[in-house]
């Protein structure tokens, strides 16, 4: 090496014109060049040291060159080194051309340093010597045995970790992990690189991201974190995040990468969001409590505006600070339930009641269900103020203690299902009818007038409900052992939020007395109120459809006009009393001569008329008189003796095409009475035109 630095010297002199150089000169230059290297320089001649330079004292760990020269190198070697450094000096000496060794040097103090040690031949005080450049590779095994560790680590990481050249832009490992988050297999991963699978990969970027990254030593690795789409072997795309760092090598050109599949959290802040999104909006209060420490996590403005309180007051509470009369150990039991039945919610309790802000108290439905969220379990409470539910349920129970304690029959019939079924019955509908709740419910209401369908007011009731509207009719109903009733019965529609009939609500009176006594009213009007028959108006009024009937269907029609005979005489005789008993007993054997659409009346005092309709001939009349001068004759039981009385009786026919008015008739029929009593009494007579 002298001898080459001698030369180098000595030919730049020379082309630069000045004097060559000696060797005295060439001797000066060497020791100032050794002397300024960063290495180790030592000079190993004749076994022993006969040169170093400051660098090679450092190295020692020594202050003076006299602690070195004339001593061995092997002294400053770990006695393991030894045998091999003193071989290959050998070879160096014998002029073989040798690899660089890794040595170990011992210091003063004991400790050893490695160092990369290379050897040259060189001439040394006209000696062959051996010329020793050492240099301190501490740091870079250190960063050796760190990568090692890392690359030991990250083999078994969970996480995917790769390295990349960074100028070729090319993994140089990658580990299990990686290769299964993207499907591809190890030998396919070290055949790519980044470009491969970063979507939207930009080689210009990466160049220019990767130069800034910051670069790791002895301390942890700081990281530069992006958000980056991944593209797996089957073409589909996830989000990840990539934490990247680059190694401390030689080059510094290796940039580590750790990737974590963030599609979960994503789809978590997104649900996360979402859910905060609901929770604003819910109508419902909504707390969130942290199962541990009891305390809320958040809570929605619902909550803020029911309580009366800001987001920030409820948050530095704990639930117990607002519910009324309930022990902390009764509110764990309650946070306790809800764990137990996660995720499905808690059945809803009683009513909670908070207090607000200002003192006041809310009662509160609540429902309580458990997640668990980052590993720590979380109570979500959703509350509803119950304030005007709860008033309504009170008014609810006045109005059906009213229904309950209604002397009128009350039931609601659903009309949205085809055979609107009976939904409801108080207790007077049962004392009205007969029938339980359970015989009525789910019928139609027409069970009630079961076979008796001919009535009016069934129509009109069809009718009203069709309309939707309210009505009253008035039905005959029957009990259930059969009796018969009169209902007045009134309805009236419900209808729901849109409007529309959803059911109806009848109100039943039981009318049968009013009914009864109007019935009685209108029989007085028009029926005699000793015998029970047609009086006078009635008369009139069934002879008038009589007629028409004969005119319609050309029928024989006849007015038979009845007097008793000497009637007067037994009434003087035997008194007004006895009379009475005579009249109706004679009412009711007429009754039996006719049939059922013939009509008997009393004209008055002692005076009866029939009227016959549907008649074929005047034989099937004179049949029907002789029934009925049979039936008078028959002796009637007055007190302690009997009676006997005969008729006279006059006939008036109409027959079919003939013309008549009713006054008319009944004159004819009573002139032919007349002529009847004319004639002998106990007569019947026929009126004939003249």
């Amino acid at each position: 090496m002298l001898k080459t630095l001698r030369r180098l010297v000595g030919d730049r002199q020379a082309g630069s014109g000045l004097e060559p150089a000696t060797p005295a000169d060439g001797e000066t230059l060497f020791r100032t060049l050794i002397e300024r290297i960063p290495d180790a320089a030592i000079v190993h001649v004749d076994g022993d040291v006969g040169y170093c330079n400051p660098a090679a004292l450092q190295l020692l760990g020594v202050d003076r060159t006299d602690d070195v020269y004339g001593r061995p190198w092997v002294d400053f070697l770990d006695p393991a080194d030894r045998p091999r450094f003193l071989e290959w000096t050998a070879a160096v000496l014998r002029g073989d051309v040798v690899p660089r060794e890794e040595q170990r040097c011992r210091r003063s103090d004991g400790s050893t340093v490695p160092v990369e040690v290379t050897a040259t031949a060189v001439e040394f005080g006209g000696k062959q010597a051996v010329l020793l450049l050492a240099r301190d590779i501490s740091a870079r095994l250190r960063a050796q045995r760190r990568l090692e560790y890392t690359v030991a680590a990250m083999d078994v990481a969970p996480e995917p970790i790769v390295l990349i050249d960074r100028s070729t832009q090319k993994y140089i490992y990658v580990n299990h992990a990686q290769c299964q988050m993207v499907g591809y297999t190890h030998d396919e991963m070290m055949r790519m690189g980044p470009a491969d699978v970063i979507v939207g990969f930009d080689a210009t970027e990466f160049g220019r991201i990767y130069a800034n990254l910051p670069i790791g030593g002895d301390e942890p690795l700081p990281a530069d974190t992006v958000v980056r789409r991944l593209r797996r072997k089957d073409g589909s795309e996830f989000p990840v995040e990539l934490s990247r760092a680059l190694l401390q090598t030689e080059d510094g050109n290796v940039v580590i990468a750790v990737a974590r599949d963030i599609t979960e959290r994503l789809r978590a802040e997104a649900e996360s969001l979402r859910f905060r999104a609901a929770m604003e909006v819910a109508a419902d209060a909504i707390f969130l409590l942290d199962r541990e420490t009891l305390r809320f996590i958040d809570v929605n403005q619902r909550a803020c505006d029911m309580l009366g309180m800001s987001r920030e007051e409820l948050l530095q509470m704990e639930p117990l600070e607002l519910d009324v009369g309930v022990t902390r150990y009764q509110y764990e039991q309650l946070m306790d339930q809800a764990v137990a039945r996660m995720p499905e919610p808690s059945p809803a309790g009683p009513d909670r009641y908070l207090r607000r802000k200002d003192g006041t108290i809310v009662p509160l439905a609540i429902r309580r269900t458990a997640r668990v969220i980052d590993g720590r379990t979380v109570i979500v409470a959703i509350a509803r103020d119950v304030t005007a539910d709860r008033r309504a349920e009170e008014a609810l129970r006045l109005r059906t203690r009213a229904v309950e304690a209604s002397d009128n029959a009350i039931m609601i019939v659903d009309v949205r299902r085809a055979e609107h079924p009976i939904e409801y019955v108080n207790p007077a509908f049962e004392r009205m009818t007969g029938y339980s709740p359970a015989e009525a419910l789910g019928q139609n209401a027409r069970f009630l007038h079961g076979d008796d369908i001919d009535q009016p007011d069934l129509l009109r009731l069809k009718e009203t409900v069709l309309s939707g509207d309210e009505g009253r009719v008035v039905l005959r109903n029957y009990r259930k052992d059969g009796t018969l009733y009169w209902n007045q019965l009134t309805v009236s529609p419900v209808r729901d939020e849109a409007g529309i009939i959803t059911h109806y609500v009848g109100i039943s009176v039981d009318v049968s007395e009013t009914v009864a006594h109007r019935h009685e009213l209108e029989h007085r009007a028009n029926h005699d109120v000793l015998t029970g028959l047609a009086n006078r108006g009635l008369l009139e009024d069934r002879l008038k459809v009589a007629l028409a009937a004969a005119h319609r269907y050309r029928r024989m029609l006849a007015v038979i006009f009845i007097d008793l005979d000497d009637f007067k005489v037994i009434n003087d005789a035997l008194g007004h009393a006895a009379g009475d008993v005579l009249l109706k007993a004679v009412a009711e054997r007429l009754r039996f001569c006719v049939r059922g659409d013939d009509t008997v009346a009393r004209q008055g005092g002692d005076e009866f008329i029939l009227i016959l309709t549907e008649q074929t001939s005047e034989e099937s009349v004179m049949q029907v008189l002789n029934r009925v001068r049979d039936a008078v004759s028959v002796p009637v039981p007055i007190a302690d003796r009997t009676v006997q009385v005969t008729a006279s009786v006059g006939v008036a026919l109409l027959h079919p095409g003939e013309h008549a008015a009713a006054d008319e008739l009944i004159r004819r029929a009573d002139q032919a009475m007349y002529r009847a009593k004319a004639s002998g009494r106990n007569q019947c007579a026929i009126w004939r035109a003249p």
